[in-house]
């Protein structure tokens, strides 16, 4: 993937987690419908939220300085 690419599916899974939290932790779960079900769904987003978040972390920094090293040596 290209660098853009990476950056904007990066703001769009935080965004994506700041949401989700914001609604288990700010909000409750108890005021929706069916909480059992909205626990399940506002779970799965964070966990796949978060690990896109991270691997975006880790080609935003990691990868670069990586990559900086290979190239002065």
């Amino acid at each position: 993937m290209s660098d853009r690419l990476e950056k904007i599916l990066l703001i769009i899974a935080a965004i994506c987690l700041s949401i989700s939290l914001l609604l288990v932790y700010a909000i409750g779960l108890q005021w929706l419908s069916n909480p059992d079900l909205a626990q399940y769904i506002t779970e799965a987003v964070m966990y796949i939220s978060g690990l896109v978040v991270l691997r975006g972390i880790w080609k935003q920094t990691l990868d670069k300085k990586i990559s900086s090293r290979k190239n002065n040596s």
